[in-house]
């Protein structure tokens, strides 16, 4: 079988967790029989046009063409971030080449919605993986910018206004106009495309009724939407994902690294991050937490990952938080057994709705129990003091108390240790994936 993968970036560009997943999906699939051909950008924002030509390379068996895509010199950034007539025609081009069985989309973050399109208009059976929630949030993570979390896209304005909260262009406007006259200027001004492109505006001004409908219009062309969470399942569904085309998938992991696990021990309590330090990510609420503890001394903070993504808020986390802190810089999958060997405690301190957290799967498999913000996704892989403990999303205080839990009780990590299950499998999710393609291509082309 053919398969098809459009993704946002792929290694070793960084992508985050939904990227490295992308990868090892792409590859085990290959090892399985497969043909795999993925379809990313790269060079993100960066060259002299909005398109730089792309480079096809094979990265571990799979191959890979590499869209070199500017998004800052688009004639209407934020609109072509959700509908690239461009990158529609090199998705085109790329699937007439390959001419796979099946599509499966990881990610429209980069490539924008037209790639979908342009697959159905080619009748080709498409599987979509909601990994995150572009589809109805412009900035992916149902987040406000001052960390507040949205209760959905209620309108077109609510989601201009939250975009472009804190640029001057919004605050002035606002002190000399009404709600309304405010609301009827940026929808004016969105259509005037140089506009779109002011430096201060760009990637923020744009239409966003009709981002709405092309996204929403992208998922229901897909044959099978693929949610890791009833939680996400849910959040979607309330704002216009087709429910009947939803399924809840856990996503897998390659875990054979486990094997060189050697679980050591020590005199302080090892507490651990490991993945972006960004602000999504609550690095600054396990800070403060680690600040808080009454004996700090006995606990040892370590934080693991690329620092590089949004590098101001790296520099303010690291200047403030205590000298003793690890900062143990990025890290790949043959890292993970040292790293989890020499930590007690993983810590999930996201502040957005996290879809899943595959990073908890990672400490399972080493035996390593965490703990995580309530009120997200994350709560469907961990169990409230059976293989982890809870705290109140974005509280520091709460967070530190659970933390200082397991230093007052001695039983306590040795109980939660010994309630890990076995984790979910990558070779499960190619085994699963396979035979929807195969059900997919004979539906839509039977023999």
């Amino acid at each position: 079988m053919r398969i098809a993968i459009f993704g946002h970036f792929y290694p070793p560009t960084p992508c985050g967790g939904a990227g490295y997943y992308t990868a090892a999906l792409a590859e085990g699939l290959q090892l399985s029989g497969q043909t795999v051909e993925v379809l990313c950008a790269d060079r993100w924002g960066e060259g002299p046009k909005y398109f730089n030509g792309f480079i096809d390379e094979n990265i571990n068996q799979v191959q890979v063409r590499r869209l070199h895509v500017n998004w800052l010199k688009a004639p209407r950034p934020l609109d072509w971030l959700y509908d690239s007539p461009v990158l529609g025609e090199q998705a085109q081009h790329f699937l007439a080449e390959f001419k796979p069985d099946v599509v499966h989309v990881s990610s429209c973050y980069t490539l924008s919605a037209r790639p979908v399109l342009v697959a159905r208009e080619m009748r080709l059976p498409i599987v979509m993986h909601l990994h995150d929630y572009w589809h109805i949030c412009a900035r992916h993570t149902l987040l406000h910018k001052d960390d507040t979390v949205c209760s959905g896209p209620e309108s077109t304005r609510k989601c201009q206004q939250c975009v472009l909260a804190g640029t001057k262009a919004e605050t002035l406007t606002g002190k000399v106009l009404n709600a309304s006259q405010q609301a009827a200027l940026f929808e004016n001004l969105s259509k005037v495309e140089v506009l779109t492109r002011v430096p201060s505006l760009r990637g923020m001004l744009g239409d966003f009724a009709r981002r709405r409908e092309i996204t929403l219009t992208a998922c229901a062309a897909a044959d099978v939407l693929i949610t890791p969470t009833r939680f996400a399942r849910d959040l979607l569904v309330a704002n216009g994902v087709p429910a009947e085309r939803l399924q809840v998938m856990n996503c897998g992991n390659r875990v054979e690294w486990a094997a060189d696990v050697q679980r050591t021990s020590a005199d302080r309590l090892r507490v651990g991050f490991l993945g972006n330090v960004i602000n999504i990510k609550g690095v600054h609420v396990l800070i403060d937490a680690y600040r808080q503890l009454s004996d700090r001394a006995r606990v040892q903070l370590q934080i693991w990952g690329n620092t590089e993504v949004e590098p101001a808020y790296y520099a303010a986390q690291r200047a403030s938080a205590p000298a003793d802190v690890i900062w143990g810089g990025r890290y790949t999958h043959a890292d993970l057994a040292r790293i989890l060997s020499n930590l007690d405690v993983l810590v999930v301190p996201s502040i957005w709705y996290e879809m899943q957290g595959l990073i908890i799967q990672e400490a399972f498999a080493a035996g390593v129990p965490a703990i995580v913000s309530d009120q997200t996704s994350l709560t469907e892989t961990v169990t409230p003091e059976q293989n982890g403990l809870y705290f109140q999303r974005g509280s520091a205080p709460d967070l530190a108390r659970q933390l200082q839990r397991l230093l007052a009780e001695p039983d306590l990590l040795p109980h939660l240790r010994s309630n890990i299950l076995p984790v979910r499998t990558l070779d499960q999710d190619v085994q699963r994936l396979t035979a929807l393609y195969a059900e997919l291509t004979n539906r839509i082309h039977p023999a």
